[in-house]
């Protein structure tokens, strides 16, 4: 898969002729051929899918030529997708009162394919703090958020969160933000009944 953003494909070959060696190698749309040690790179021009002068989705087509003129083909199928996944957080509201640990859940959208889903507390340089990778990020669960060892005051502390979804296409799902509230002072008043 490709995307809009995504600016080049590149495909590596390693053809191989015992008799008189291989003269050339070239694709379907005149993409740019580098060779290193026998390897053959065909980079395509991704902006021209862009103006669809290349289908949307299709087949390259790779020819071998060697030195008698004998061919060759190799394919492989590329396939643009521009669309964004969608990523939710379901199991908590914006402005929710948290305290002690919580687990944070939620569900992705995504028809071809997801590459990962990535969790975020929101602070000046974005603190990664869980991601699932492929299928386990259609629906996810982190369970590990301890709010004492982020806030244990008598007060309240706004926790925002982030989850961000990313396709195999690279595409970037639009950041589903919460801002969760910790409020540890429930639990010390009700300590402070049962002590009574």
């Amino acid at each position: 898969y490709v995307n809009a953003s995504t600016e080049s494909l590149s495909i590596s070959v390693k053809p191989s002729d015992s008799g008189s060696g291989v003269k050339a190698v070239s694709g379907d749309y005149g993409e740019k051929v580098t060779e290193t040690n026998g390897t053959y790179t065909i980079s395509l021009n991704v902006a021209a899918l862009k103006d669809e002068k290349i289908p949307s989705t299709g087949t390259i087509t790779v020819e071998v030529i060697d030195n008698v003129g004998k061919t060759g083909y190799a394919t492989v199928q590329y396939e643009k997708d521009t669309v964004l996944p969608t990523v939710a957080i379901t199991s908590h509201s914006n402005g929710d009162i948290v305290n002690k640990t919580i687990t944070l859940k939620g569900s992705t959208t995504e028809s071809q394919g997801l590459a990962k889903v990535e969790i975020f507390a929101v602070d000046t340089s974005d603190t990664l703090l869980e991601t699932f990778e492929g299928n386990a990020g259609f629906n996810w669960s982190y369970e590990k958020i301890d709010t004492t060892k982020i806030y244990n005051g008598t007060g309240t502390k706004d926790l925002p969160i982030k989850v961000v979804a990313t396709d195999n296409a690279g595409n970037k799902s639009k950041a589903q933000e919460i801002k969760l509230k910790i409020d540890q002072k429930l639990l010390l008043s009700l300590r402070f009944l049962q002590e009574v």
